[in-house]
């Protein structure tokens, strides 16, 4: 592997990542530092992930969102800045240590890649594009979160029915506030992944694409996925409805993200796909 600068900003993520994780361990009783530290740490991590970015777009001279790094480090800041904003609105200390463990493995993937060339042909890099895929990385961020969220609720639904509350249960919020972070972020996932879609739409025929590419695999996954957010954005914000059902639908959506993002690419034939980004290629 041939290392680059970045690799010190990124691995410097890394170590702030992971002394999140032992600093809100779930597994502890106690742990008195976990309100003040996570918030910081977290900024502390995105920081250096957004400062990777910026070098990278130096050396590169564009905007950097081409490689399977930028790929990663744009859906971790997504995923982190969701937190980020929730923790305002919520003591969120009992998510932290996932969201750490998570952040962490994908700083060290993206590290990995930093490496990489990316082979997007020049001709095919636009403005429009590049809004593509952040646009779509922001909304998979946030949906991720959502999803975390509505398994988080479910165990703590299921930990409340039982009488049984382990240390991650102790540490969750109530359900009505899990619930209500859901509702409030469904939107901002919801408009960003629709703006992602609507510019791949554009980006299809301004590319000349064959007549078939509706049903290319990833576009009939995509579609399905922004279907299932939409179906819950309408009935969160639109029809009113909570509780454990909606939680359910926010983790089958998350299944569908990951069909989208990395089962399509791994055992079917796509025009575009994210893991194209991870190998170098585009990640459209």
């Amino acid at each position: 592997m041939v290392f680059v600068p970045e690799h010190l900003l990124v691995g410097a993520a890394l170590v702030t990542f992971l002394t999140g994780v032992v600093r809100t361990g779930v597994l502890r009783a106690e742990v008195p530092t976990a309100a003040v530290s996570t918030p910081v740490a977290l900024r502390a991590g995105l920081g250096l992930m957004l400062t990777a970015l910026a070098v990278r777009a130096f050396h590169l001279g564009e905007f950097p969102v081409y490689g399977g790094f930028e790929v990663l480090a744009w859906y971790s800041i997504a995923l982190g800045a969701g937190h980020v904003h929730l923790s305002r609105r919520a003591h969120l200390d009992g998510i932290g240590t996932l969201l750490f463990i998570l952040l962490a493995v994908l700083a060290l993937a993206s590290g990995i890649l930093l490496a990489r060339p990316t082979r997007v042909p020049e001709d095919t890099r636009s403005l429009i594009l590049s809004l593509h895929i952040v646009t779509a990385l922001a909304g998979y961020g946030l949906f991720t979160l959502e999803s975390l969220l509505g398994a988080l609720y479910l165990a703590q639904d299921h930990s409340l029915k039982r009488k049984r509350f382990g240390p991650l249960a102790r540490r969750l919020p109530p359900l009505e506030t899990l619930d209500r972070l859901m509702s409030e972020l469904i939107g901002a996932a919801f408009i960003l992944f629709s703006l992602a879609f609507g510019l791949g739409v554009y980006l299809a025929h301004s590319y000349d694409w064959p007549r078939t590419w509706p049903l290319d695999p990833k576009v009939v996954a995509t579609a399905g996925t922004w279907c299932v957010y939409a179906v819950l954005f309408h009935l969160r914000r639109r029809a009113g409805r909570h509780g454990r059902k909606m939680a359910l639908v926010a983790v089958a959506g998350f299944v569908l993200v990951l069909i989208a993002a990395l089962g399509i690419p791994l055992f079917a034939e796509s025009m575009h796909s994210f893991l194209s980004a991870v190998e170098g290629g585009s990640p459209l």
